[in-house]
């Protein structure tokens, strides 16, 4: 009953976005609105919410948030990187970047394949990269530092507001966060095509509305650009790339039912997307799962989480499993809610330190939360168990994953079996 109820809450979303789709605003395409991400609690996971009658305070403060986090757009950078400033390109790689070295800044595009005769456009989400000696023909646009600055802010509001005459429905759409960003990475990009006769425009996608307001926008200045597209990231319910009619001109998969769900689902033509070998994902990646509870790189719910892993500890069969370490998210471990967090499920884990052996041979991982992770662990044949606090928004069901066997063992917990090869990830 549990799955079914899953199953029909998402054919009602798919309706209400594929509606949505049709939409030509550009104003609510640049908003966060627009992109109804799963996995990390921002304004359009908050509309997803709000639609399901889910309706949250939350959703107001992410709106005020999203106008506040305008007044740290003041102070970005462009560190040009280029062995000869005169030399045209034939393609553009659009990228990002959270991995420079403190020490020797390099960096390794996870997202993207090798691409020849290219200039490299990196949003470095990371440290900032201040070595100008390693690199070659890369921009990178990155924030100087995380200074905020509520007098940009105020400007802003008031240009906002005056353009609109102090409408202020009207306005709403243009104060926000992504917006802005969006107009700035557009900039920045049409001038690099336009000065290096650029023809090709590779993207990792993931119909963030930056990228969505770039594709809009690169078609009606430069019809001759081809966006190639890579979907690096496979989530248990993909809303956010309901859009079917801005998308790249080709997009490659490394997954066999993500082109499905696509294609039968969201209605994308077969013609644009193509299966590929994921460059982000590899086999050998299997050990670092072994009896793991994977974390997300987001908490949202500390005490209703904890709820639920003490629960599945409670439930798990004795004596079958060794016991479980933790992996956190590297993004996560640098901040002190998501440490305490650590901290607390490590007592968690110890307070059932007997039902566990010293040593087993049999494998399992605990995923928690929106990620790919769930489906890599499952294409690793592990034994998955899928702790999901929202689960209409972070389980598996079987509209999207008809390859998965999913058992549904109470309190948003999930138990998930698969016996084929490369349907999930194509290795």
């Amino acid at each position: 009953m549990i799955i079914n109820n899953i199953t029909n809450e998402r054919k009602k979303l798919v309706k209400f976005y594929s509606i949505k789709s049709k939409s030509k605003n550009l104003n609510l395409i640049r908003n966060t609105l627009s992109y109804p991400c799963t996995w990390y609690d921002n304004l359009g996971y908050y509309k997803i919410l709000n639609h399901l009658n889910k309706s949250s305070i939350k959703f107001y403060f992410s709106f005020i948030k999203e106008i506040l986090l305008i007044s740290n757009l003041h102070n970005y950078e462009e560190i040009i990187i280029e062995k000869n400033i005169k030399k045209n390109y034939k393609n553009l790689a659009l990228s990002w970047s959270n991995s420079f070295s403190s020490k020797n800044y390099t960096y390794k595009d996870s997202y993207l394949p090798k691409i020849g005769n290219c200039i490299n456009f990196i949003l470095n989400v990371g440290p900032s990269y201040k070595n100008k000696n390693n690199l070659k023909n890369t921009i990178i646009f990155q924030k100087k530092n995380q200074n905020l600055n509520y007098i940009f802010l105020t400007k802003k509001i008031f240009s906002i507001l005056i353009d609109f005459r102090f409408n202020f429905k009207d306005s709403l759409l243009k104060l926000n966060w992504s917006h802005l960003f969006s107009g700035m990475i557009y900039n920045k990009i049409h001038k690099l095509i336009k000065e290096k006769k650029i023809q090709n425009l590779y993207l990792p996608y993931e119909a963030q509305p930056f990228q969505k307001y770039l594709i809009i926008m690169l078609r009606k200045k430069f019809p001759h650009i081809k966006i190639i597209g890579y979907l690096n990231a496979i989530q248990p319910f993909p809303i956010h790339l309901y859009n079917k009619n801005i998308i790249p001109d080709l997009s490659y998969s490394m997954s066999r039912t993500q082109i499905y769900q696509l294609t039968k689902i969201f209605k994308w033509r077969k013609e644009k997307i193509r299966l590929t070998k994921s460059n982000r994902f590899r086999i050998k990646n299997r050990k670092k799962y072994l009896n793991k509870f994977i974390l997300p790189y987001y908490i949202s719910n500390k005490s209703k989480l904890l709820s639920q892993i003490d629960y599945l500890l409670q439930i798990l069969p004795d004596r079958i499993f060794i016991k479980p370490s933790i992996l956190p998210h590297p993004v996560g471990k640098t901040d002190n809610k998501y440490k305490d967090f650590l901290r607390e499920m490590k007592i968690l884990i110890d307070k059932y330190d007997t039902k566990f052996r010293s040593k087993s041979k049999k494998n399992f991982a605990v995923v928690i939360g929106s990620t790919t992770t769930v489906l890599e662990c499952l294409e690793h044949h592990l034994t998955v168990y899928h702790v999901t606090p929202v689960p209409v928004l972070e389980a598996l069901d079987p509209l999207f994953w008809p390859k998965v066997k999913i058992n549904s063992l109470d309190n948003g917990i999930f138990l998930y079996s698969y016996y084929l090869k490369k349907k999930l990830i194509n290795y």
